[in-house]
């Protein structure tokens, strides 16, 4: 059947006298699917959608790979894949999933989830460092307790989210006084505002030039000792859920202090509890989706 067989193509002679191929019917002419696509794309309306787009994408910069390193919002004593780590990589799946803290952990608010970068595989770890500069909360409005206010921190170190912990209930005022602070430290004390290498450089140069030590392992421990890492572990923003237009069930943060590090650490303070919801009803904060751009 000719169905079933291709015609043979005819040959022709083209200018340089070699022969070539006739062009196929389906080459030279769109199908009517293929036309009404190339069509639509012409119409204003779609331009426009696309040029928006274009624009959004352009603002939102690149979204990080990053995964679930940890929690610590599951019922105590349990760990791995009990201690609602499993669950908790849902937030960085962008649906109609909502994610919340185990209602048998004593805690009803500071609670944590650490995020690094993510590896080849789903669920592994990449050693790199990631910069990110702004970042979109989502919550459930229509739950008992979505998320209210939190804080973000970008670390050097999992050794280093014990320091988190200064800063549970930390309120508006609390943020706004550290951020007076951060400010006058850029006038009485800007070496601590540097990275650890950075502030570790500047005391060896200092070691030598004032002691005349030589010797660069000396130089090292004075300047190891010397470093100051209080800052680098404070938090880089703060955000409230709730602040601004109450109606809004995403929101974007900019990062006020951008820095690299290896570990985003978001500190979940405390949920606003829905109105109507009985007292006795299970403590847990509901949040839907998280998510870092550079």
């Amino acid at each position: 059947s000719s169905s079933l067989h291709s015609q043979p193509k005819m040959l022709h002679h083209s200018a340089n006298g070699s022969p070539s191929r006739e062009p196929s019917q389906d080459q030279q002419d769109p199908t009517p699917h293929e036309s009404v696509i190339e069509e639509l794309s012409k119409h204003p309306i779609v331009q426009n959608s696309s040029r928006r787009r274009r624009r959004r994408n352009r603002s939102e910069g690149k979204r990080l790979r990053v995964t679930v390193r940890n929690v610590d919002c599951g019922k105590p004593g349990r760990e791995g894949f009990y201690d609602n780590w499993l669950a908790s990589t849902r937030l960085l799946q962008n649906n109609s999933k909502v994610y919340s803290t185990d209602p048998r952990n004593e805690k009803r608010g500071n609670f944590h989830i650490s995020f690094v970068p993510e590896g080849d595989k789903e669920f592994s770890w990449a050693n790199r460092l990631i910069t990110p500069t702004f970042f979109k909360v989502s919550i459930p409005l229509s739950y008992d307790n979505p998320l209210g206010r939190g804080l973000l921190f970008v670390l050097d170190d999992a050794s280093e989210m014990e320091s988190t912990k200064l800063w549970d209930d930390c309120d508006r005022k609390g943020y706004e006084a550290y951020v007076a602070k951060r400010g006058d430290l850029e006038i009485s004390d800007p070496t601590v505002l540097l990275e650890a290498e950075e502030q570790a450089d500047l005391y060896k140069k200092g070691t030598r030039a004032y002691s005349g030590l030589r010797v660069d392992g000396l130089c090292s421990i004075v300047a190891g000792y010397a470093i100051d890492t209080t800052v680098l572990q404070s938090p880089v923003a703060y955000f409230d859920m709730f602040e601004g237009k109450q109606n809004e069930s995403s929101k974007s943060f900019t990062i006020d202090f951008p820095r690299s590090g290896k570990i985003i650490v978001m500190k979940m303070i405390d949920a606003r509890k829905r109105e109507g919801v009985s007292p006795s009803a299970p403590s847990t904060i509901d949040i839907r989706h998280i998510a870092f751009y550079e």
